[in-house]
């Protein structure tokens, strides 16, 4: 086992998720973590992270510490805190052959984190704190949580509003763009169309602003940014008909990551994701 590289940070908020990803991201990177192995080991540290900042120590900042090396033919990440105790391996998985309305809210955070990696691991501190261990079997960039928004007016067979992204999309900006989609759909914006390409990492708190987004240009008002799977319960009917109408997600051909987090969701069951922008445009 090589010797683990770490960061702490002493007074850890939601403005630290770029430069923890970042620091994640290098290191494996620099430990031959495969191109696949990365980006799903920085999600689920970024998961596990938001988990702790905003329930762990309720949203106010703490001490946060990560340590990341290799052993053998995996890359083991630590993942310390000193909140009051909570194992997420006792959590229950969420059944994604129900429809969304039905699932028990919270969890979404902890499914990604499950999912990513291979193996999951808690140890409880003797009187106050947690370790989380994730390993990822071997198969850089540097985050930034700075993400600009323009936005295309585009009259096809009908108006469309593009609204294109630029940087990571996380729990510090998701907020952001659930108010500029409801500023679109202020100003008359009655189709969406969410341009991606040009957005490296999401994580579940961008699901939870795709979703919104969906809600308010079906003329419905989304429920708080914390609600989790509470999130997904108010889109109801238009669940089980299909596809909905008015918002669709377009993706460079590449995306794989922010791909293979929508599939894991099922989020891709109900928002119609393109890779071709006059595609996606003809289709609404």
């Amino acid at each position: 086992m090589d010797e683990p590289a770490s960061l702490r940070v002493a007074a850890a908020d939601l403005s630290d998720l770029a430069a923890i990803r970042a620091f994640v991201w290098n290191t494996a990177t620099a430990l031959d973590a495969s191109a696949d192995a990365v980006p799903d080991l920085v999600l689920a540290v970024d998961e596990a992270v938001t988990n702790i900042i905003r329930h762990g120590y309720g949203g106010r900042p703490g001490p946060i510490g990560i340590e990341v090396e290799r052993d053998d033919a995996a890359i083991v990440v630590h993942v310390t805190d000193e909140a009051a105790p909570f194992d997420p391996t006792t959590w229950p998985e969420p059944d994604l052959d129900v429809p969304l309305e039905r699932r028990a809210a919270g969890g979404l955070g902890i499914h990604l984190v499950r999912t990513s990696v291979d193996r999951l691991a808690h140890r409880a501190a003797a009187d106050r704190g947690n370790e989380l261990i994730l390993v990822k079997v071997d198969g850089g960039r540097e985050g930034t949580a700075t993400m600009n928004t323009t936005v295309d007016r585009i009259d096809g067979r009908v108006p469309v509003a593009v609204l294109r992204l630029d940087g990571d999309l996380d729990s510090s900006n998701f907020e952001a763009l659930i108010e500029e989609g409801r500023r679109l759909y202020a100003e008359g914006a009655r189709d969406l169309l969410l341009d991606m390409r040009q957005v490296p990492y999401m994580g579940s708190s961008g699901l939870v602003a795709i979703h919104s987004l969906v809600l308010i240009f079906n003329g419905a008002e989304p429920p708080g940014p914390d609600a989790g799977w509470e999130a997904h319960h108010a889109i109801g009917r238009s669940v089980e008909a299909g596809m909905q109408p008015h918002v669709k997600v377009l993706l460079a051909a590449d995306s794989s990551p922010i791909s293979r987090v929508l599939d894991r969701t099922g989020m891709n069951r109900f928002i119609d994701v393109r890779t071709d922008e006059g595609d996606a445009l003809a289709a609404f």
